[in-house]
């Protein structure tokens, strides 16, 4: 029965898979427009907040000659890299919540050739096996 209706089921790819939830969070901050507002406002204020109004204070422990923008800028883009990436860890957590991952659940994902197939099991290694 199992097979019967996996045959029927057309296989997807990882790939497609992740176009799908992408393309659904996108259309997600259509219904939510401050949430682009405000990640795309957060990094400029750090730039902002942290050149001119920390930088003279931050600019003084430096040594002579060093820029506080050399050592600003990768700052404030880690900071812009972890708080995306709370909102994607944020999403996934609501997916997992609402069952949306589930979906994905029974498509079959087939192995790369260059990985090892996985061993077949035998009557000795599964319970299910009888012999009667």
């Amino acid at each position: 029965m199992t097979m019967a209706v996996n045959a029927a089921r057309p296989r997807t790819a990882p790939l497609a898979n992740a176009a799908t939830i992408t393309w659904r969070n996108l259309l997600g901050y259509l219904q939510v427009p401050q949430a682009v507002f405000f990640s795309s406002l957060q990094p400029v204020m750090f730039v902002l907040l942290f050149r001119y109004v920390f930088g003279g204070a931050f600019a003084r422990a430096l040594p002579a000659g060093a820029s506080y923008a050399g050592y600003m800028m990768p700052g404030i883009f880690v900071i812009a890299l972890a708080f995306g990436a709370t909102g994607t860890a944020i999403g996934l957590a609501e997916d997992l919540h609402t069952g949306l991952i589930e979906r994905f659940a029974p498509c079959r994902w087939r192995a790369p050739p260059s990985w090892p197939a996985a061993p077949e099991p035998t009557c000795a290694a599964t319970s299910s096996c009888s012999s009667s």
